[in-house]
């Protein structure tokens, strides 16, 4: 049992941890556009969710998009509700990260003692994966919350022998399925399940509520899958089978890398603090190597490093192994990662505090400060374009997207645009969404609905495209600004009908 004067400092330490990290993550969030492709997408899906009232199905610019189940989905329209920004756009994914730190710190400090909770949180702040991840509106950062609640959860349960954080491991793992799909009990499954079967600590199957728990788990978890499988009868299809294990097992989105990549990701991402703990793990590999294969007992003790090594390893080793490889993808392993960093830093602590709090310094200055910079260097957003556009953009004036689709731009006008000659990823939502050829035309067809409108026509279209697109005597287009890489053309206004 914990004494009050304990819980006293556990309910101080997440106050100041929680108001320093997430006034940390805020400085400058909305400073920049959002990232195009994946930034844009998981902002245009909520704000079709807020325009048409519709939080079952996801869609992006009106076409339904199935590929991820809804919750980050909701937790970014709630903020969107509130204002309309990059700075709210961003803001559930700084919540969940600074959230993220605060389990790291709790687990930590159960495992080791308060310096480790509190430097683990700390250096995973102020990482070069963690700061970065804490300021981009993407999937994988509410993941590793839910599966890092879901593992934790699990260790709290072993250490105090208090029954009910089985319950929260449960609901953990159902709101990380609920955010990203199967990936969500995978990873938790991988590494709670080797543990038990490494250590023989069958009893846990026994102790586990599994009845209970499942039963929780499908309470959270299984209503919008049910709704979506009534309401959608292709769903579960693309969902499970095209979206998890072909995803997986095949190549077809193009994301693939050597199997090394996410040890290269890891290494740099938990830079700075890497280079404090390399040094120590190369002297001492063989005594850890013992240390770790002497512990397997049939008791979770603190000091376990056997169960982090598990936690680390195993779902490196299934995310190298997957066809599918993104920078953010590994993020999950950086909570295990920094509880041994943070263990490392305490012993440290005593002796040069002040080259930890020096380093801790120097990093959130060079994050605050690239963070202000980076954005002169990147012309990939069209927001300057759409900021030129939208005094002068009458409501029933057409908005195309020439040959390829630019994430951000119904978002920053806030409204559905015509995508001619492509459908990429929403090539299986056009097949099924209803009118979705209101939206989704070939190239043939934008020049005839180019010279029949009676409306100004507007056309964002790659600097490449645009070299290589023939003059239509009866849809002329003139070029009105340039940024980066896209054009902004008008269809020539003496064109224009006047009756």
């Amino acid at each position: 049992m914990v004494n009050e004067r304990s819980n006293s400092s556990w309910q101080k330490d997440f106050l100041l941890l929680f108001v320093l990290i997430f006034l940390f993550f805020c400085i400058g969030l909305g400073v920049r556009p959002y990232i195009t492709p994946s930034e844009a997408r998981y902002i245009e899906i909520p704000r079709q969710m807020l325009a048409t009232g519709d939080f079952i199905t996801p869609h992006i610019n009106a076409v339904q998009y199935f590929e991820k189940p809804p919750l980050f989905y909701w937790m970014q329209a709630f903020f969107l509700n509130l204002g309309n920004n990059e700075f709210m756009g961003r803001m559930a994914t700084t919540l969940v990260v600074t959230l993220t730190c605060l389990v790291t710190y709790a687990t930590g400090r159960l495992l080791y003692n308060r310096m480790t909770g509190l430097l683990a949180a700390a250096s995973l702040a102020t990482s070069v994966m963690g700061y970065c991840l804490s300021r981009v509106a993407m999937l994988d950062a509410p993941v590793t919350l839910f599966i890092t609640c879901t593992i934790s959860s699990f260790i709290f349960a072993q250490v105090t022998r208090r029954k009910k954080f089985y319950y929260f491991m449960y609901a953990s793992a159902a709101l990380a399925v609920m955010t990203k799909g199967l990936i969500g009990i995978v990873i938790p499954g991988l590494v709670i399940g080797s543990w038990i079967i490494f250590t023989k600590n069958w009893k846990i199957l026994k102790e586990a509520r599994l009845f209970t728990g499942t039963l929780l788990f499908l309470a959270i978890a299984a209503p919008w899958h049910i709704l979506m499988a009534m309401e959608h009868p292709q769903f579960l299809d693309f969902y499970f089978i095209h979206e998890h294990f072909n995803r997986f097992l095949s190549n077809e989105h193009r994301r693939t890398a050597p199997w090394w990549f996410f040890i290269v990701v890891t290494l740099v991402g938990a830079i700075p603090w890497i280079f404090f703990v390399i040094p120590h793990l190369m002297r001492n590999l063989g005594h850890q190597i013992k240390s770790i294969v002497i512990s397997k007992d049939s008791h979770f003790h603190k000091d376990n490093k056997l169960f982090l090594i598990i936690w680390i390893l195993l779902p490196l080793l299934f995310f190298s192994s997957s066809n599918s490889k993104l920078i953010p993808y590994i993020f999950p392993i950086f909570p295990p990662i920094f509880i041994l960093i943070g263990h490392r830093l305490a012993n440290i602590w005593a002796i040069r505090k002040d080259l930890i709090i020096s380093a801790m310094g120097i990093m959130v200055a060079i994050f605050i400060s690239a963070n202000y910079i980076a954005p002169k260097f990147d012309e990939r957003s069209i927001k300057p374009l759409t900021d030129l556009l939208k005094p002068q953009l009458k409501d029933d004036d057409i908005v195309v997207s020439y040959n390829s689709y630019f994430q951000d731009l119904p978002v920053y006008l806030d409204r559905n645009v015509i995508i001619a000659g492509w459908t990429g990823e929403l090539h299986f939502g056009t097949k099924y969404t209803p009118n979705a050829k209101d939206w989704m035309i070939d190239l043939d067809d934008f020049w005839e609905k180019c010279a029949a409108a009676k409306t100004s026509v507007y056309v964002f279209i790659k600097l490449e495209d645009y070299k290589n697109i023939k003059e239509n005597m009866d849809c002329k287009l003139h070029e009105l600004s340039q940024y980066g890489k896209t054009l902004l053309l008008k269809k020539e206004i003496e064109q224009y009908s006047v009756n």
